[in-house]
């Protein structure tokens, strides 16, 4: 590895930074060539739609000054002229922003064709709507005996001319969606923003960390005691992720499915959601995506990456029947495990076993082979003085199970899971299923179907009958060969909250200034799943490598220089005085 500082405005490093440009540009040579091809013919395709709104005005004028302001259909029609009228006079500004983004000069070296892409996407998008709804417009006036002779002679004429243009900017809208990201606009963004880091390497691209990828803020306490961690330390494993991108030609595409009624990629205040796993894909170079069920489209896997489903199951429930949105999440996960797809699906608790009524998601998860006692928690007692014990309704797992080889586990190793809310496992006799982590017994853990915490805390003893004897698998994985579809890799996780933000920042003090994670391993077994889920093996043994401790912070340099003197120079004379005093204390004696 060779690296290197550049400073854009050091002339000592200019013909370094010009020779990064070059570089850049050179690597990402076939993508810019097909971005500015599509951008121009997007551009001549606007250009062609302002002539048009230029030509059409005069008749739009004309038809307009022969009806009364309450004709049927005279407003619409106005309405209509006076965005003509917008699109032929203001219509430029567009196309000097498209022609300034396509330009490099000092403060922009790499053209923005992002941007531009973005700017004439929007625009496109918005006139094949508009000249859609005019299409309408003058289809319905055609027929429309009310309305005067000359705006049907007007809809008959113009109609056909209005289609035409609407189906070109929606054609041009379709080609902008369908360009792949580009990398050499993070590229430019990054450098313009101040600092960056851009890894290149022989034969390949490049990939660009931005700096709060490597320095975030420092950790943040919130007001329920999580910990929005100080993160610093993983900039290590945000490059080895950028490095491995270029290395591999696929990487995985993880696709958060839920049915919430907000998006779980944006940070919140009480930390239900998924922005702090989302964060530790994205910083390995896993693309991340949001499936609502209810109302959004199923995404479609870019080029260059291999799609896993990740299954939230209901943070909330009201009643006893299941939700539209439940409904709909619950078909989309059979739909996928039918068809083959790789999903990491959580199972939570459910009160419909309790009330004699069979539960879905158990159901579905039976179809693996994998039963789900989804009736009961695991819960554990423990004391907190001489008369007082807390119940946890959370576990938290140290370890694989003893003995076990798998990939996930392996590359998880000892960095503890906390699972909220335990549901034990079972595996069916004939199922290729592979327990990865289990509950251990304990005389202080027991399964426990009552759902009023009161009741349960006002015990004074633990039921014997909800005491086991024998580990309770809580983590599954399983391999199989589904007919006519190949193989298929699913992930089973009993509980729910693990993936939430709440847990995986929760962390406490080691003193100073320095925080622990106190569930590493949820990060780590995410990573380290979801690329054994997406069939690329030689990504898990280094997804795990998440740090637990970040590093020490606060000492100047000087201070630096100081400490390093006494390690270096001033510990070991003590040593040598030390064994000095002791060789003449004992020859006097």
């Amino acid at each position: 590895l060779v690296t290197s500082r550049i400073d854009p405005l050091d002339p000592d490093s200019l013909e370094r930074f010009e020779s990064l440009i070059l570089r850049l540009r050179s690597a990402y040579a076939d993508e810019v060539s097909l971005y500015e091809s599509t951008l121009a013919q997007a551009l001549e395709a606007y250009g062609a739609l302002r002539i048009f709104a230029v030509e059409t005005l005069p008749a739009f004028r004309e038809v307009l000054s022969t009806l009364p302001a309450e004709t049927n259909g005279a407003v619409q029609l106005a309405e209509i002229a006076r965005a003509l009228t917008r699109l032929g006079v203001e219509g430029g500004e567009l196309e000097l922003f498209v022609n300034r983004g396509l330009e490099s000069d000092g403060a922009r070296p790499i053209p923005d064709h992002e941007g531009v892409r973005t700017a004439l996407l929007t625009t496109c998008l918005f006139w094949a709507e508009q000249l859609e709804s005019t299409v309408a417009f003058l289809q319905s006036n055609m027929i429309d005996s009310t309305v005067t002779t000359d705006l049907r002679r007007f809809a008959l004429n113009e109609r056909d001319r209005f289609r035409t243009v609407s189906e070109s900017m929606a054609s041009i809208a379709d080609q902008l969606k369908r360009l792949p990201p580009l990398a050499l606009s993070d590229a430019s963004r990054a450098i313009q923003s101040g600092e960056a880091a851009i890894v290149t390497g022989p034969g390949f691209g490049a990939a660009v960390v931005p700096s709060w990828q490597l320095f975030p803020r420092n950790a943040v306490d919130a007001s329920d005691g999580t910990v929005r961690i100080d993160r610093r330390f993983r900039g290590e494993e945000v490059l080895a992720g950028a490095i491995r991108s270029l290395l591999l030609p696929e990487r995985p595409m993880v696709v958060l499915v839920h049915g919430e009624d907000r998006r779980m990629l944006s940070s919140s205040a009480d930390g239900g959601d998924f922005y702090a796993l989302a964060d530790a894909l994205r910083a390995a170079r896993y693309e991340v995506e949001e499936w609502n069920v209810t109302t959004g489209e199923r995404p479609i896997a870019v080029e260059g990456t291999r799609p896993v489903w990740l299954i939230l199951p209901p943070l909330k429930r009201s009643g006893l029947e299941f939700s539209k949105e439940e409904t709909a999440l619950l078909g989309i996960t059979r739909e996928l495990l039918e068809g083959g797809e790789p999903v990491l699906l959580s199972l939570g608790r459910s009160i419909l076993p309790v009330l004699g009524k069979e539960d879905p998601w158990a159901t579905l998860v039976g179809s693996l082979g994998v039963r789900g006692a989804t009736d009961r928690l695991v819960l554990e007692r423990v004391p907190v003085d001489e008369d007082t014990f807390e119940f946890r309704q959370w576990v938290r797992l140290p370890q694989p199970l003893d003995g076990l080889s798998h990939p996930v586990s392996d590359a998880v190793g000892d960095q503890a899971l906390v699972i909220l809310q335990p549901v034990a496992l079972e595996i069916d006799p004939d199922s290729d299923a592979e327990v990865l982590w289990a509950i251990e017994p304990d005389e202080d853990r027991w399964l426990e179907s009552e759902w009023r915490m009161d009741r349960v805390e006002s015990r004074q003893v633990i039921p014997e009958e909800g005491l086991f004897e024998e580990p309770l698998p809580v983590v599954v994985a399983l391999e199989r060969t589904i007919p006519e579809q190949g193989p298929q890799r699913v992930l089973v996780v009993g509980g729910s909250g693990w993936l939430l933000s709440t847990v995986a920042d929760l962390s406490r003090s080691m003193g100073g200034d320095r925080r622990v994670l106190e569930a590493p391993g949820n990060r780590s077994l995410l990573l380290a799943s979801t690329a054994w889920l997406s069939g690329l093996d030689e990504l898990v043994p280094q997804s795990g490598g998440v740090s637990e401790f970040s590093r020490l912070t606060g000492l100047s340099e000087t201070m630096r220089r100081v400490w390093g003197g006494v390690f270096i120079v001033i510990l070991p004379l003590s040593v040598l005085g030390l064994g000095g005093l002791v060789v003449v204390s004992r020859r006097r004696a």
